[in-house]
Order: C-alpha cells, then sequence, then structure tokens
C-alpha cells in the first residue's frame, strides 16, 4: 500500500496545511517542463498529485 504521507514528506496526521505546503513545493520541484528528465519527473509529479488528492481530501472530510 502507498504511503500518501512518506510521497510528500510528512508524518502521519499532518495538517490540512502541511499537506497543501508540501503539495506545493514538491509540484514546483518536479515540474516536469523545469527539468530534462521528463518522463522520471512526469512520473514523481503524478505520484505527488495522487498523494495529495488523497491526504487532503480525507482530511477534509475528518474535520467535518
Amino acid at each position: 500500500m502507498k504511503n500518501h504521507y512518506e510521497t510528500l514528506g510528512l508524518q502521519e496526521g499532518a495538517s490540512q496545511e502541511a499537506i497543501q505546503e508540501a503539495f506545493e513545493r514538491l509540484s514546483k520541484e518536479l515540474n516536469p517542463a523545469n527539468n530534462e528528465n521528463q518522463e522520471f519527473f512526469i512520473e514523481e509529479h503524478e505520484k505527488v498529485q495522487e498523494a495529495y488528492k488523497v491526504l487532503y481530501n480525507s482530511s477534509i472530510l475528518a474535520s467535518e
């Protein structure tokens, strides 16, 4: 099973704000348009996007 917290470099139970900040930072770093090995960065960027969607959505549901 994927550890989405690990993908974003966070500890389990991180806040919505921490998830958002990690996503924004990694999105900039891994943007394929800014890197030479685009295939690798496309894959990594997709992993970060998936982790963000899962964690951010689950943190919103948990706060309701």
